[in-house]
């Protein structure tokens, strides 16, 4: 069956009955994504990592597989970023309100003083505020 085929007398109508825009391409993604978010919760080593990775690029039959992979690697790679800066933001805000606080009873701490839950900070968050020195 031609890729035509299967677009034209089973994917489109499935989709045009339920509501559905989509296209094969957005599905194939939705699986490449959230395969390679299961290798990588689920693999406890590097070696085991590097081979289920090499068995999506089988069975995906990329012929150009790790370059594939690179591409979605970048886009997981952002993803996370937004992430850690969604949590630098949240900390600064916080940060933020402690000192206008304190600063109101005359207790005012400086910065690199206020600890985060009594946690070491993130590299992240440390480089953001100036405090990685």
């Amino acid at each position: 069956m031609s890729a035509a085929l299967f677009r034209d007398y089973y994917w489109k109508p499935a989709l045009r009955r339920f509501g559905i825009d989509a296209d094969p391409h957005q599905a194939r993604h939705w699986f490449v994504t959230n395969a390679l978010r299961n290798i990588d919760r689920s693999s406890t080593e590097g070696p085991e990592r590097t081979r289920r990775r090499q068995e999506l690029i089988q069975y995906m039959s990329w012929r150009s597989g790790e370059r594939t992979l690179s591409a979605y690697d970048h886009v997981q790679r952002a993803v996370d970023f937004r992430g850690r800066l969604e949590a630098i933001h949240r900390e600064m805000r916080r940060r933020e309100l402690c000192v206008s606080r304190d600063a109101q009873d005359g207790t005012s701490l400086p910065f690199r003083d206020i600890q985060t839950d009594g946690q070491e900070l993130s590299r992240d968050l440390a480089f953001v505020l100036g405090e990685d020195s």
